[in-house]
């Protein structure tokens, strides 16, 4: 298993293995986020593939080209390797650190870690939560945790829990940070909206919109896709081959199979 890193013109950069020694035998990523300094946070799950549960979550830093740099964050759990499992957030940061926050139950603990690499990640909130059906969430930098439920958005904050977004039907299960304000998908119809400081949702693009009229591709038929801190769009398709697309809302275009 390996960290890759292909670039917006679909020119393969990098390939880094990940160490047994570091990582472990048995796990998977979660998640990977490039914060605006280039420096690269890989969230693993350790697991008995025995049991199929998971013991162990961290967060691994890498550098921009791809060289480790430490592990910042380590807990011990318990919990069933579904796809409900994942109990880190998405990531946020300032000029100076980033964010996350650990879901374990009822609870939600936010974290930060400079960027400096100087120290491990420390604990800055911490919530009890009012629902612990979490389709996925995300920490700001604000310290704020926003979640996605069956009955939409919910942040918390010092002023306490707040619904900003009332759905019955939306899947909000993917966030992503962005410069003032950050994206989060509804994964039933594939549609995306931002969501600025002040807790305003505003729709931004529809899944059924075509993205790639050659493929006659739009973003819900996507297996995977992610938004960039400036708004740039990266997706994939995986059928016999995995295909990569890169662009915008509006237009993205193949970059690369594999």
């Amino acid at each position: 298993r390996s960290l890759i890193c292909i670039d917006s013109s679909g020119k393969r950069l990098y390939e880094r293995s990940l160490d047994p020694e570091t990582f472990g035998n048995n796990f998977y990523v979660g998640q990977i986020y490039v914060e605006h300094d280039k420096n690269i946070y890989v969230t693993v799950y350790s697991y008995n593939k025995n049991t199929m549960f998971i013991e162990n979550v961290a967060v691994h830093m890498f550098y921009e080209d791809g060289s480790y740099a430490q592990r910042i964050f380590n807990q011990q759990l318990s919990r069933y390797m579904n796809s409900r499992a994942n109990v880190i957030t998405s990531f946020s940061e300032n000029d100076t650190e980033v964010f996350f926050a650990l879901v374990n139950g009822m609870t939600a603990e936010v974290f930060s870690a400079p960027k400096s690499n100087s120290e491990l990640a420390a604990k800055v909130a911490e919530y009890s939560l009012n629902d612990d059906r979490i389709y996925g969430a995300y920490a700001s930098a604000s310290k704020e945790l926003y979640v996605g439920t069956p009955d939409g958005i919910t942040v918390y904050g010092d002023s306490g829990a707040r619904n900003i977004y009332s759905s019955d039907t939306a899947i909000f299960d993917r966030f992503w940070n962005g410069i003032d304000q950050f994206y989060v998908m509804d994964s039933s119809t594939g549609d995306i909206y931002t969501i600025s400081d002040d807790h305003s949702v505003s729709h931004t693009v529809s899944g059924e919109r075509i993205i790639n009229a050659e493929d006659g591709l739009s973003i819900s038929e996507m297996d995977d896709i992610s938004v960039g801190i400036t708004g740039n769009v990266f997706g994939t398709v995986r059928s016999e081959i995995a295909q990569y697309y890169t662009g915008s809302f509006s237009l993205m275009y193949r970059v690369y199979t594999d």
